[in-house]
């Protein structure tokens, strides 16, 4: 019975690629090939994993898990380093991001050492200065995920961590009335979440709202999903139809935001992929849970805090927390016990698939190069028409960079091709600055009324932000219909705002200030 469940689970992970190869294909907005990249490392990785594992899976997993160890220190150092002054974070809002973009990951990753740290000890199978070393990665890592502020995380280690106490102690076994052990979880875990939603309330009611309209995205195309790489555009699309279509409340308008994830790493398989892309990514993961479970592996933990983590936040969009799933997955998949003709097989299959993936890695690397040396020349300010059609073929599927190279494009007069530009930025990502540059490029170009379609689907994107009623309220001036200008400042200046915001603070006084 275990055999055929690793068997399965392979089966399914490769329906997974398989399938996301197909959508891809059938949406027709982005390349093949940009999928294939997109995947080779995670299939590469699974690949080489899988390799090992059939010479030894134990060692393997040890090794694995001591450059995890050792990688949660120099991340945990580099977020003490950030905190002190001495680095620099990477996001321009929160002050420890370690090497991710990003505090929610950065405190995932974190969340996922310091819980396979304490079921080590707790195990006793670690001795002397390798019991020290696990301790000091627990204590690090569980420092910098509460600092990180991840409410994910902290809610993903409080649940896992209750279980890794009560399986990895034996104490399970021996409480008789395992219902009082289910009531106190659930109590905890009503308290948990409760405490991370009054920490920041605004925030975990807008993620509501961001899974009613991933549930929209995906009952748009149920069979084969937006497609890869283009469901946050169709989460604009989705979102724009669902404040354009009726009114809705004006708490809902102010929680509504431009997301640029999902937040939601299952939902966000059905956006791609559609109801078979859920159902797999669900079954797989869940498969693997089971196998873990039984093996009593202790990547079971890791596994285990993916899950409730993926469910608030976005850790596949990070290559770090995507390789400890990749972890887990190899070693749920790995079979114990193989013959000497079924290793061969096994073997060769895994170095076929590593092989096949190598091209797709160079093109990725390639692309994540010319992407790290377009950010340098960014933050030097010295972007130029000529920087971006030298790493156009590269990074024309990321939506930032189309939407810089249309303001270039723009600042040299040249506004069809920003729309151009601008409309294959807008297939991708939900920004309304896209659609508000677009309807000023068709102002200029004689064409009021698309332009005014423009703003609006900007305005109904992110109803919480008044910059596109700003250029509506323009557009109504300047062509005479002054009734129509007042109306939308009037308005604009009735919504609901953050009074934190000093950008939104700076446009609502233009607008008050606009006379009609």
């Amino acid at each position: 019975m275990s055999r055929k469940l690793n068997h399965t689970l392979i089966v399914l992970l490769a329906m997974m690629v398989v399938w996301a190869i197909v959508c891809t294909a059938v949406s027709g907005v982005l390349p093949v090939r940009f999928e294939l990249s997109r995947l080779a490392l995670p299939v590469a990785a699974f690949a080489v994993l899988s390799f090992l594992m059939a010479l030894d899976r134990r060692r393997t997993v040890a090794v694995c898990l001591l450059l995890f160890g050792l990688s949660a220190i120099i991340e945990s150092l580099l977020g003490v380093a950030q905190l002190a002054g001495i680095a620099q974070s990477r996001h321009d809002t929160f002050r420890i991001t370690g090497n991710f973009v990003n505090p929610g990951p950065f405190g995932g990753y974190m969340a996922f050492a310091s819980l396979t740290s304490l079921a080590l000890v707790i195990r006793h199978e670690l001795k002397g200065w390798q019991r020290i070393a696990a301790i000091a990665v627990g204590s690090l890592s569980f420092v910098m995920m509460i600092l990180s502020r991840s409410r994910a995380a902290w809610l993903a280690f409080a649940l896992i961590g209750i279980l890794v106490v009560f399986r990895e102690t034996g104490l399970l076994g021996r409480i008789r009335h395992k219902w009082l052990l289910t009531a106190a979880v659930v109590l905890l875990t009503a308290a948990a979440a409760y405490g991370a939603f009054t920490l920041k309330p605004d925030s975990a009611r807008g993620r509501f709202h961001f899974w009613h309209m991933d549930c929209l995205v995906i009952a748009d195309n149920p069979l084969t999903g937006a497609g890869p790489g283009v469901e946050m555009g169709a989460f604009g699309d989705v979102q724009a139809e669902f404040f354009a279509s009726h009114p809705r409340s004006a708490e809902k308008m102010r929680l509504a935001g431009v997301a640029e994830y999902p937040f939601n790493e299952f939902l966000g398989a059905g956006m791609s992929c559609g109801l078979p892309g859920l159902v797999l990514a669900v079954s797989a993961y869940v498969l693997a849970l089971v196998i873990q479970a039984r093996r009593r592996g202790l990547l079971l933990w890791p596994l285990a805090a993916f899950g409730i983590f993926a469910l608030f936040s976005y850790p596949m969009s990070q290559t770090a927390t995507t390789l400890v799933l990749v972890l887990c997955l190899a070693d749920a998949a790995a079979v114990d016990g193989m013959s000497r003709r079924s290793r061969t097989w096994w073997c060769t299959a895994a170095a076929v698939i590593a092989s096949v993936s190598v091209p797709f890695l160079v093109l990725r690397a390639r692309e994540e190069a010319d992407h790290l040396a377009y950010a340098r020349i960014s933050r030097n300010g010295k972007l130029t028409p000529e920087v971006h059609a030298r790493y156009y073929d590269t990074q024309r599927y990321r939506p930032s960079f189309l939407y810089f190279y249309a303001l270039c494009e723009v600042a040299e007069g040249r506004d069809a091709h920003a729309l151009e530009l601008l409309e294959s930025a807008a297939r991708l990502d939900s920004e309304p600055l896209i659609h508000t540059l677009a309807g000023d490029c068709l102002l200029r170009t004689g064409r009021p009324a698309q332009a005014l379609e423009h703003y609006l689907r900007a305005y109904y994107v992110a109803p919480a932000r008044v910059y596109s009623l700003l250029k509506v309220i323009e557009l109504y001036a300047a062509s005479g219909h002054i009734d129509e200008a007042r109306a939308v400042r009037d308005y604009a200046l009735s919504l609901p705002f953050k009074r934190s915001q000093t950008r939104t603070l700076e446009i609502r006084k233009q607008i008050r200030s606009y006379e009609l």
